[in-house]
């Protein structure tokens, strides 16, 4: 089951959180997609960046992921955005228009 989703500023590509922990990444021209792991649990919130290049996501086992636009990896600087395991669960995630703050919100 899918919890939230969101289409790409270009329109060119849609993204799904699932319950299961997994981000889908789908190309409705190709009837394809890709799926990336990096949650441990149920994915709630989900957010492109303003170019179109990357997005976030927020978990309920309160980590928030950044990724590269195609979901296959994570981008290199994620880690230092990744709160730390033990919070509250998150549920929704959101980028500023110039990228250069994210937040998250979650249940505490």
């Amino acid at each position: 089951p899918v919890n939230t989703l969101s289409f790409c500023p270009d329109g060119g590509l849609l993204i799904f959180g699932c319950v299961d922990g997994v981000v889908r990444v789908y190309d409705p021209d190709e009837s394809a997609g890709a799926e990336s792991v990096g949650h441990r649990a149920s994915v709630r919130g989900l957010c492109w960046n303003a170019t179109g290049d990357g997005f976030a996501s927020a978990s309920a086992d309160s980590t928030v992921r950044i990724w590269a636009r195609d979901g296959t990896e994570r981008l290199q600087f994620a880690e230092t955005h990744c709160i730390k395991p033990g919070s509250a669960p998150l549920n929704c995630v959101a980028l500023s228009p110039d990228g250069t703050a994210l937040v998250c919100g979650g249940t505490d």
